[in-house]
């Protein structure tokens, strides 16, 4: 049996290829099903035509909002919008489900496809990234696993439509967020 040692190499700088994010090289990527595959390449299409245009915007923007605005209620609204706006085009292209059953306006593709997904959107750059994930992740995974049938048809697909964003924690509300 021959191997192709191309397939085990660590990433190296070469690997970072794309324009405005980076791709793993085929031996990160070998063991993706098909569908894996192809997640990855509409995630990664979708991130490159729809966030990476506005992802220096964005960043700009934030910078913006902290220096005009003192931390506190009218910077965590202004940021929040930004954060709304970017799982709102996340959503509608399908690509918050993951995680979640189609019950609640998931897909159910597991964990694999999330980490693909997060990946491909976290490449490109834009600032509301973090709050996607700990929207959809640890906002929200607690209600699915703990909360009542009431609370998961309330919160969960509002979040995984870009509609909701999970609660300010207590501690960033006290901090310089």
């Amino acid at each position: 049996m021959t191997v192709d040692a191309e397939r085990f190499r660590a990433i190296s700088l070469d690997d970072l290829t794309m324009p405005g994010g980076w791709s793993v090289s085929a031996g990160q990527t070998f063991l993706y099903t098909p569908a894996e595959l192809q997640l990855m390449q509409e995630a990664r299409a979708f991130a490159q035509r729809e966030i990476l245009p506005q992802a220096a915007a964005a960043h700009r923007r934030v910078k913006e909002i902290k220096a005009k605005h003192e931390a506190g209620p009218e910077r965590r609204s202004l940021l929040r919008e930004m954060a709304r706006a970017y799982l709102k085009l996340i959503g509608e292209a399908g690509l918050t489900g993951a995680l979640f059953p189609e019950a609640f306006g998931g897909n159910g593709r597991g964990v694999v496809a999330e980490c693909i997904v997060d990946e491909e959107l976290a490449a490109v750059g834009h600032p509301a990234d973090t709050l996607r994930s700990v929207t959809l992740t640890l906002g929200t995974i607690s209600i699915l696993r703990y909360g009542t049938e009431a609370q998961k048809r309330r919160h969960i697909p509002p979040r995984l439509a870009g509609e909701e964003l999970a609660a300010t924690p207590p501690a960033c509300r006290r901090a310089r967020c």
